[in-house]
């Protein structure tokens, strides 16, 4: 037990220097430059879609799930990736197509969300309503 104890700490070190290398070769392979370099010879296509989902996912996971670590891991997610993407953006025009593309995201979806919530509220008084008509 006394050996099992003393070696914890260098298997620890071991542990934190694979995740760093692991994590540093990870995020080498997946650039955002160059999915917004080929975006840019594209017609800036990428920039668009990659802000809309950013900004829906985010205000969707914000609405929706009702777990604090779920909504603050996932906004937090989005917003590093949304920063990462300004700062590989090498010209001014991807980065204010991403913006209000991020921007037109939350708006759409936050309205697609309550909608959702006033079709769903609306359905459950109609049934509620017929329930109470049916036991009169």
């Amino acid at each position: 037990m006394v050996q099992d104890l003393t070696a914890l700490p260098t298997a620890l070190k071991q542990l934190q220097e694979t995740v760093a290398y692991g994590s540093e070769a990870i995020l080498s392979k997946l650039s955002v430059h160059d999915a917004i370099v080929a975006s840019y010879e594209a017609g800036s296509v990428y920039p668009t879609l990659l802000g809309y989902a950013l900004g829906a996912i985010s205000t969707f996971c914000m609405c929706v799930t009702s777990n604090l670590v779920a909504r603050v891991l996932t906004v937090s997610l989005s917003v590093l990736m949304y920063l990462q993407c300004l700062y590989d953006s090498d010209q001014t025009a991807n980065a204010i197509l991403l913006s209000f593309a991020a921007l037109t995201g939350v708006g759409c979806t936050y309205v697609q969300v309550l909608s959702w919530q006033f079709a769903f509220a609306h359905v459950a008084r109609k049934k509620k309503a017929r329930k109470q008509a049916r036991n009169k």
